[in-house]
């Protein structure tokens, strides 16, 4: 399985002499890299994590898909929160997913702010290239256990 990290370059040589030869201009590459890797620093992290797929002749199996979540999702509500209008002691979370394109996204949203269902008040914080089972969100999501947990009593 062939992955892309933020560091590692898109395009190959051949690929940007073509681009070229075509008349379309693009910003260095390796540029672009760099400002992705400082703009994600800590705030993502990716594995290839166990997941649950079910086979054409029934029955299931397992096997290693790529997962890409926020591994600090207190810092992230808290960032996303509290912007000076809304009680310091209350947050209101709507939590969503979506399955579509062979990937399952996990969102919250804050959702007592003046714009709730803006863009910027919503928040992928996993996404998975598997099916949404029971088993793969727990796969996927019992790692957040302790931080909601935190959320809550605070």
């Amino acid at each position: 399985m062939s992955q892309h990290t933020a560091n590692e370059p898109i395009l190959t040589p051949w690929c940007f002499r073509w681009l070229k030869s075509s008349g379309i201009s693009l910003a260095g590459e390796e540029r672009m890299c760099h400002i992705s890797s400082q703009i994600i620093g800590d705030n993502l992290k990716g594995e290839i994590a166990l997941f649950c797929f079910t086979i054409p002749s029934g029955g299931e199996e397992i096997k290693g898909a790529p997962l890409v979540f926020i591994p600090h999702l207190v810092d992230k509500v808290v960032q996303l929160w509290h912007k000076g209008f809304i009680p310091a002691n209350e947050i209101w979370l709507k939590i969503g997913g979506d399955k579509g394109g062979g990937t399952f996204k996990m969102t919250f949203q804050v959702v007592n702010v003046a714009t709730p269902n803006s863009v910027h008040n919503t928040c992928v914080f996993s996404c998975f290239a598997a099916g949404d089972s029971v088993t793969n969100l727990h796969v996927a999501h019992d790692r957040f256990k302790d931080q909601v947990e935190h959320l809550v009593s605070t």
